[in-house]
């Protein structure tokens, strides 16, 4: 005891702070009856610090109660801080140690809805949604995003007549005094927020994909009471699920399942390996299943990266949409709807620099709405063949494959591939904020010349231009149509089009794909001043 309190002042006194986390293997024993608001809980957790003599950070809510903490077969003192259980070594940690926490209490709920019970149809549940912080509330954890746990061991006793579903393979599920105790075992790298567990009575039911070779399983976890609901719905994910596999390389986690559980949420939650679905919508199916590759193999390094998970997943709706996979009438519609829902923000940016807020950093106007359709005018920018390459060369990279990558690494992947230095458009796109409104005027001197100007004003001064390709359908009075993408680089700019029928009307963005709401398109006759026309004058460049 002297020899542990001796340790315990020399770090308080003489090092400041805490040891660095780097958490390796977490073995988690949940009992939980979702009648009744009380957890009880047993977690070992496997770990390396970087200074031997400092004590340990783990993050967990005040509103459990730590009834003792084993460092090897020893009881060690531990005390209490914010949120936080601060644990002195009572001898030097080593390389890889491990620490145990038994805990229990009435769990807090926070954020998104970190933990409920609830029910359905009279039914009890219980379920966690730990993102973005609220994976403390129910477990102890290192609550870094960064900080991937590298396999973990999830235990579940309730009783009998619910069944409990989480990450990874099921292990083994036994029933022994009326109690059900299942064991789930997930061996990839997964970020805290993204261990999750659900309790209820479920029906449990699964769909097929084929992959080449590969046969991969789709287990889906629903009430008894929305089953054959669900069964309806949800093989329709297939098409999608192969052509991300196409797309984007394989499953990531290809050796253990997918899979869905049912949930009282509005929406849905990218849980690792097991989505939690509120209602079998297919494009919100989609939208989690695409988060596997976006998000969960390659997790932001912080949430300010939270563009990463959620702009990708959201543009993946549109590449599904694309092919006919998704309840969309068409990708072009799907477009107009997410175009309108992001300029309902007129100052918005990207690079969210507050990550306290969490209704700023999941604005589904901002996060999803406006990352998507910035991914889309990237791939308007640099073409099909080479956005999809830059994707799976972002995917591919080890240091980021199961890993964690800044929206800085995405950037570099996209320069390395294209071989172009596209600083200027995450400037504006990322690091900017709000977006171009256009107004174009149009004149047709004479049958072979047509003069276009467009001038661009922006909804917020920190973006004060944005350069762009701008898509116009010119139609010709016999029912011609021609389409250019004019490269705008200027706030004025002047174009002159050889073409070879009368023009009657100018249709801007025909298939939605600029990031833009309000701009105009009007006929007239006052564009050039004709003494200067000649030197306002600029060679149209298209594409």
């Amino acid at each position: 005891m002297l020899k542990f309190f001796l340790t315990y002042l020399l770090s308080v006194l003489f090092v400041s702070g805490v040891s660095a986390l780097d958490m390796k293997f977490l073995r988690l024993r949940l009992c939980v009856d979702p009648a009744v608001k009380y957890i009880k809980g047993s977690v070992t957790e496997v770990f390396s610090v970087e200074n031997s003599l400092l004590p340990l950070k783990i993050d967990l809510s005040d509103s459990l109660k730590v009834n003792f903490v084993l460092h090897g077969k020893d009881t060690v003192a531990f005390y209490r801080s914010e949120n936080q259980l601060i644990i002195p070594p009572n001898r030097q940690w080593t390389e890889i140690d491990s620490v145990t926490i038994n805990y229990e209490g009435v769990p807090s709920s926070s954020g998104l809805g970190s933990v409920c019970f609830s029910s359905h149809n009279d039914i009890p549940i219980f379920w966690t949604l730990s993102e973005p912080y609220g994976a403390k509330d129910w477990f102890p954890c290192n609550q870094d995003i960064s900080d991937k746990i590298d396999s973990s061991f999830i235990i579940i006793e309730c009783p009998e007549k619910y069944r409990a579903v989480s990450n990874g393979n099921l292990f083994s599920e036994i029933v022994s005094d009326s109690i059900r105790i299942t064991e789930w075992r997930h061996k990839y790298p997964c970020a805290y927020y993204l261990l999750a567990v659900a309790v209820t009575q479920y029906k449990e039911y699964s769909d097929y994909v084929v992959i080449g070779k590969d046969t991969i399983k789709i287990l889906n976890y629903v009430y008894p009471e929305r089953y054959e609901q669900a069964k309806r719905k949800t093989w329709k994910l297939a098409p999608a699920f192969k052509m991300f596999c196409d797309s984007f390389g394989e499953y990531p986690f290809i050796k253990e399942k997918y899979g869905h559980a049912q949930f009282n949420w509005s929406g849905g939650m990218e849980h690792q390996t097991l989505s939690f679905i509120a209602d079998f919508d297919l494009d919100l199916m989609i939208h989690e299943l695409a988060h596997q590759w976006f998000g969960d193999m390659v997790t932001g390094r912080s949430w300010r990266d939270v563009f990463l998970h959620e702009g990708f997943a959201t543009y993946c709706e549109c590449l599904a949409a694309e092919r006919g996979f998704s309840s969309c009438s068409d990708d072009s519609q799907w477009r107009k709807v997410t175009v309108l829902k992001a300029c309902q923000l007129k100052n918005s940016s990207l690079n969210i620099l507050d990550t306290s807020d969490i209704h700023k950093l999941f604005d589904s106007r901002n996060s999803y709405s406006k990352g998507a359709m910035v991914l889309h005018q990237l791939r308007k920018e640099i073409g099909d063949g080479v956005f999809f390459n830059c994707i799976r060369e972002y995917l591919k990279d080890s240091k980021l494959r199961y890993h964690s990558a800044t929206v800085e690494d995405f950037i570099n992947a996209v320069k390395t591939v294209s071989g172009r230095n596209l600083d200027w458009f995450f400037a504006q796109w990322f690091y900017g904020a709000g977006y171009p409104v256009y107004e174009i005027k149009w004149q047709q001197e004479h049958e072979t010349i047509l003069n276009i100007r467009i001038s661009q004003q922006t909804t917020d001064s920190l973006t004060p231009f944005f350069r762009s390709k701008i898509p116009l359908m010119v139609c010709g009075e016999n029912g011609e149509k021609v389409f250019y993408r004019l490269n705008n680089y200027l706030q004025d700019q002047d174009f002159n089009i050889p073409i070879n029928f009368y023009v009657s009307t100018i249709i801007f963005d025909p298939y939605n794909d600029v990031l833009t709401t309000n701009s105009i398109v009007k006929k007239t006759q006052f564009i050039f001043d004709k003494k200067s026309k000649k030197k306002k004058r600029r060679q149209s460049q298209t594409s």
